[in-house]
């Protein structure tokens, strides 16, 4: 059996385990007991640490998609796209004392058309196709970069698009010859603008880049992306619209429900949230919470005695919350805390615009870390984004 496998087995085992003591307790008409409190723990803890491993198993998964060049001899003329490549990795060894000929064939970062603001760009822009392997390295990260979609500009021009809610509107039976009304569509408009984001510096030694290009490559575009990943992440859901992009959680507005309770839910309260949102954007619609949410949740029950938390050792990463698919959004508020935001519920491909300006910049620090034999590297990436609809997200938050 594989090891995937063998893990559904232990979930699923582990989650047999877990209904049996809430339903023993839910006929008995009582809550845990002290020690079923501690077994109950403990195996939380261990499906933590399951699910933990299956979805590094699942990131590492698409991460083996973003492949280093290969530099293949050819005894032709290279193409483009391979002497690009080639230019690409002469300059992250080389940094400014690259060939000539290979830094024609990259585009050059920080003249005075370019430099937009204060935001100081150096460096050369990263080649598109080793650009969108940075994009896939964040959402493989996982979070809220997995459920919405990326749009790319070709400049970081104020971006401006129109919103428009027509949820409540409908048409009408008229009967022959009255004449049609007239049902005027509200338009209001949101800008995106383009906020500089930096991995910060990483440093290489000149030994390790010389001798182990093509993984170094891989490498440093790893750990690069996933240090934007982890600050966009934060931003995209919670950042305040205010000389930074908007998040999600801040951008849905009121909460549709707040619970009686400033540390705690009922499952009447839950059922009210999942009926706030429009049926018009279930299909496609998740829950969102971080994971103390997520492990007050796998204790419930709903009327009947059924457990809401779901698994179905069957399929791949099954785990439901009432039927509803849910993800783990660590940068959420936690469950059971006075005014925390801590659940979503909509589908944010609708709901949630992200716009990133094409053309990453790299810059190479070889002079400034000389002294040491190193280079340093550092990535900026310019990212906005702005809830355009926001009917098609809900949040719940607890009572102040």
């Amino acid at each position: 059996m594989s090891t995937i496998n063998t893990l559904f087995e232990q979930k699923g085992n582990i989650v047999k385990q877990m209904r049996d003591l809430t339903l023993k307790a839910d006929k008995e008409s009582r809550a845990l007991s002290p020690e079923e409190s501690v077994s109950f723990d403990k195996m939380d803890a261990d499906l933590v640490a399951i699910d933990g491993t299956l979805e590094r198993m699942e990131r590492a998964k698409k991460l083996d998609t973003i492949e280093a060049p290969v530099l293949e001899k050819q005894d032709t003329a290279p193409s483009i796209e391979v002497a690009t490549r080639k230019a690409w990795q002469d300059y992250l060894v080389r940094g400014e004392r690259t060939s000539e000929k290979s830094l024609a064939l990259i585009e050059k970062r920080g003249t005075a058309e370019q430099v937009v603001g204060t935001a100081g760009l150096g460096g050369y822009t990263v080649p598109t196709l080793l650009s969108n392997q940075l994009i896939e390295a964040m959402k493989a990260y996982g979070g809220v970069l997995s459920l919405v979609n990326i749009v790319d500009s070709p400049t970081g021009a104020t971006y401006t698009m129109p919103k428009i809610d027509t949820t409540a509107q409908t048409g009408a039976l008229i009967t022959e010859t009255t004449a049609d009304s007239v049902q005027d569509l509200a338009f209001t408009t949101v800008s995106l603008g383009a906020y500089m984001f930096t991995s910060n510096i990483v440093k290489m030694s000149w030994e390790f880049l010389q001798d182990n290009i093509v993984g170094a490559e891989a490498r440093l575009y790893d750990i690069l992306a996933k240090r934007i990943g982890r600050s966009l992440a934060a931003y995209f859901t919670t950042g305040t619209g205010s000389a930074q992009p908007e998040g999600f959680v801040v951008g849905a507005g009121a909460a549709a429900v707040t619970t009686a309770g400033a540390t705690s839910v009922t499952y009447a309260e839950i059922v009210d949230f999942i009926y706030s949102l429009n049926d018009a954007y279930k299909p496609n619609a998740r829950l969102m919470f971080n994971n103390t949410t997520l492990k007050a949740l796998r204790k419930f029950v709903d009327s009947t005695g059924r457990p809401l938390y779901d698994f179905d050792a069957r399929s791949a990463f099954p785990d439901t919350i009432n039927g509803i698919p849910f993800t783990i959004v660590h940068e959420m508020a936690d469950y059971g805390t006075a005014t925390n935001k801590f659940m979503a519920y909509g589908d944010l491909k609708q709901a949630f615009y992200v716009r990133r300006v094409m053309g990453d910049t790299l810059t190479v620090f070889r002079e400034k870390y000389g002294d040491q034999r190193l280079n340093g590297y550092m990535l900026n990436s310019r990212w906005d984004s702005a809830v355009i609809e926001a009917p098609a997200v809900k949040i719940m938050a607890h009572h102040a």
